[in-house]
C-alpha cells in the first residue's frame, strides 16, 4: 500500500477503495438490517485489509472514517441492545440470530486500529455495561411477575428464562467475568423464586384442599415439564470446589429436595382429596380423572429429578400411589346400585391408572406395593 492511499479523494488505490466503502456501507446499514453471510464474509475481508492499511492512511482519510464509524457504531449499539429479548413474550422464545450477528459487526469493529485504543475501550464497555443492565432489568421483571401472578405460570417463567440465557450467552462471549456472573446469578435467582412460589401454591392447597386452591394447583402440575427443567435449572447452580458445595449450592439443594418432597405430600392430598370426594357423593368420573391426571404428573416429576433424597421419596410415593388407589378402588366398590354405571367408569379409569403407574420407568421405579406403611402419612 502506498502513503497516498484515501478514501476520499480521487486519487485512492481501487482495491482500498472497494475495502473501505464495505466497512463503511456494512457498519452504518447494520443497525437498519441484519447482514447476511456473505455481505458478512466480505465485510471482515475488508476489515482485515483497512487495518492493515491505517499504517499509511492520510490524516483526512482516517478523520472521514472515523467521523463515519463515530455517527454509526452507537447506533448499532443502540440496535443490538433493543435486539435483546424482552420478558413476557408468550408465544416464542426469541431467536438469537440477530444480535448475535450485530454483536459479531460490533466487535469486529473494537478490533480494528482505525478506531483509537481508547475509544475502542469505551464502546467495548458501554456495550458490557449496557448488556448487563439488560440482564438485570429482565430480573427485576421476572421478580416482580411472579410476587404478582396467581397462581405462578411455571410454562412463561420457563420461556422467559431460556430468553434471559441468550443475555447470559451473550456476556459469556464478551469475556467479560464479572457481569456474566452477576447475571448467571440473578438468573439462578429467578429459577428459586419461582419454584418457590410453585411450592407456595402446592402448600395452600395441602392446607385447605377447596375448589379455589386446587383449581391453582392443577395450574402448576399442567406444567409439569417446565417444573422438571426449572427444578433442573436451580440444581444447576450447584457448584462443588475443594471447599465443597457453596452457600447457593446448598441452599438450591435443598430447595428441589423440599420441593420434590411436597409433591409427594400433593399425591396424599390429592387422594384424600378423592376419598372426602367419594364419602360425600360428589365424586364422578371427570374429576376422577382429572386427580389421576394430576397425580399421574407429578410422579412423572418426581422420578424426573435426580436430587438428594429422590430415591427415598420416589419409594414413598410409589407406595402411597398403589395403596391409596386400592382404596379408592375398595370405596367405590361399596357404591349403591344406582350410581352403577359412572362406578364401572372410574373403576376402569382407576385400573388403566394403576396398570400405567406400575410400568417402571427408565430408572426401573414402579408403583407397586412394598409393604402397607404410607411413606408420606396415612
Amino acid at each position: 500500500m502506498t502513503s497516498k492511499l484515501s478514501i476520499v479523494g480521487a486519487r485512492k488505490p481501487a482495491a482500498f477503495s472497494d475495502h473501505a466503502a464495505t466497512v463503511l456501507r456494512v457498519v452504518g446499514a447494520a443497525h437498519a438490517q441484519v447482514p447476511t453471510e456473505t455481505e458478512l464474509a466480505a465485510f471482515k475481508a475488508a476489515l482485515a485489509a483497512l487495518g492493515e492499511a491505517v499504517v499509511g492512511l492520510p490524516v483526512e482519510a482516517l478523520t472521514y472514517a472515523r467521523s463515519r464509524l463515530d455517527d454509526s457504531l452507537p447506533k448499532l449499539l443502540d440496535r443490538i441492545i433493543s435486539d435483546l429479548p424482552a420478558p413476557g413474550e408468550r408465544e416464542a422464545v426469541a431467536e438469537p440470530g440477530a444480535v448475535a450477528v450485530r454483536l459479531d459487526v460490533f466487535r469486529s469493529m473494537l478490533s480494528c486500529t482505525v478506531l483509537p485504543v481508547a475509544q475502542r475501550r469505551d464502546l467495548e464497555r458501554r456495550l458490557v455495561d449496557r448488556i448487563a443492565h439488560a440482564g438485570v432489568h429482565y430480573h427485576r421483571w421476572l421478580t416482580d411477575s411472579l410476587q404478582k401472578a396467581d397462581p405462578v405460570d411455571i410454562r412463561a417463567v420457563s420461556f422467559d428464562q431460556i430468553r434471559l440465557d441468550i443475555i447470559v450467552w451473550l456476556l459469556e462471549d464478551l469475556g467479560d467475568t464479572a457481569a456474566l456472573n452477576n447475571v448467571r446469578s440473578l438468573a439462578q435467582m429467578t429459577a428459586r423464586a419461582a419454584l418457590r412460589r410453585a411450592r407456595d401454591v402446592i402448600d395452600t392447597y395441602i392446607g385447605t384442599r377447596g375448589p379455589s386452591q386446587r383449581f391453582d394447583v392443577a395450574v402448576v402440575v399442567s406444567q409439569v415439564e417446565e417444573l422438571g427443567t426449572l427444578a433442573r435449572r436451580v440444581l444447576d447452580s450447584v457448584r462443588v470446589d475443594d471447599q465443597g458445595i457453596d452457600g447457593q449450592g446448598t441452599l438450591s439443594r435443598a430447595l428441589v429436595e423440599d420441593f420434590i418432597h411436597r409433591c409427594g405430600l400433593l399425591v396424599l392430598a390429592t387422594f384424600r382429596d378423592l376419598e372426602e370426594r367419594q364419602a360425600a357423593g360428589t365424586l364422578g368420573p371427570s374429576g376422577l380423572r382429572g386427580a389421576l391426571k394430576q397425580i399421574m404428573a407429578l410422579r412423572t416429576f418426581i422420578h424426573g429429578i435426580d436430587a438428594p433424597g429422590g430415591t427415598r421419596i420416589r419409594l414413598a410415593v410409589d407406595r402411597t400411589i398403589a395403596r391409596r388407589a386400592r382404596m379408592t378402588v375398595a370405596a367405590l366398590a361399596g357404591r349403591q346400585a344406582k350410581d352403577s354405571a359412572a362406578t364401572k367408569q372410574m373403576l376402569r379409569d382407576l385400573a388403566d391408572f394403576l396398570a400405567l403407574a406400575q410400568q417402571p420407568d427408565d430408572n426401573g421405579w414402579s408403583a407397586r406395593d412394598e409393604g402397607d406403611k404410607d411413606g408420606h402419612g396415612s
